[in-house]
């Protein structure tokens, strides 16, 4: 690379980055699927150039869970004996380095910075629509991108379906970024039950539960008794079960979401002012920024 200085951007530069934000988004987030012929000649460039090592047969398979199949299968055979292997994240995951491709790229396009290497550099960019790849030296293993991705503003993100999918292999169920089993995702509002959603340890996963049934008919569908009110933050005394009659729980709006959730505090609780401190280690009571 060379040493040329910069001290600032010019406004057609700066104007530049949005093209660069929007293209390489897109790129990360590809489902287009990867020949095997552009493979064999993506990845035996890469293992040449940026791995500086003889190539290896490059094999090509749709999901991160057929790669480690085939991971294992090559060390069983090393071995002599059948391994499974604790699944280790790969050495490069290409369309997931959109972000670094686009800085890169304008780098190099708008500011007219040279790379020493330009081969190994064009090596490097050639993988940008291929998954996860494990280069060993029997088999160079490739992944395909994901099949399904959907997303909002917050991550990960699909009402009816897989939010991530390698062709029904590795989905990741999730609702506004967070995590979710098949169940929950899948399992109309009207049919969750408020008290297994109640019951529910992450705090998360809960928030995007009483989301999806809306906190009104959580809470009609509980026996629950108001014991203390201060601006937006309200304490329950909530029946869960013929055992526990009196769980508390504060119910807050989240500002940088702009939803109600709950959150489950000490039995002995009793005010508002109690559960906010309760909640902050007794370090200090207003919790809006932490909320």
């Amino acid at each position: 690379m060379n040493t040329t200085k910069i001290e600032k951007l010019t406004d057609a530069q700066v104007e530049k980055m949005s093209e660069y934000v929007t293209k390489w988004t897109a790129a990360g987030l590809t489902t287009t699927r990867c020949s095997l012929t552009n493979a064999k000649k993506d990845f035996y460039n890469f293992q040449q150039q940026v791995l500086k090592q003889e190539p290896a047969p490059v094999e090509l398979y749709d999901s991160p869970a057929k790669c480690w199949d085939r991971v294992n299968q090559i060390y069983s055979e090393k071995e002599g004996r059948a391994v499974n292997l604790k699944f280790v994240y790969p050495y490069f995951d290409c369309q997931f380095w959109a972000g670094w491709y686009g800085f890169y790229e304008f780098m190099r396009n708008e500011l007219g910075i040279k790379y020493t290497n330009s081969k190994e550099y064009e090596a490097f960019l050639a993988c940008r629509g291929y998954g996860m790849v494990f280069p060993l030296t029997e088999a160079c293993i490739v992944c395909q991108p994901p099949t399904i991705i959907k997303k909002n503003t917050s991550g990960l993100h699909c009402e009816d379906g897989p939010a991530l999918s390698y062709n029904g292999d590795n989905e990741i169920y999730a609702l506004n970024g967070v995590v979710m089993s098949k169940e929950y995702v899948l399992t109309p509002s009207n049919k969750l039950d408020a008290k297994t959603i109640m019951s529910e340890t992450n705090v998360e996963v809960r928030r995007e539960l009483i989301r999806k049934i809306g906190i009104e008919t959580l809470m009609n569908n509980l026996p629950h008794k108001l014991l203390d009110m201060r601006g937006n933050y309200e304490l329950y005394s909530i029946e869960l079960s013929p055992e526990i009659k009196d769980a508390k729980f504060l119910k807050m709006i989240n500002p940088s979401i702009g939803v109600y959730h709950v959150e489950g505090v000490a039995p002995e609780i009793k005010t508002v002012s109690e559960a906010l401190k309760w909640r902050n280690q007794q370090m200090f009571e207003d919790a809006d920024v932490l909320t």
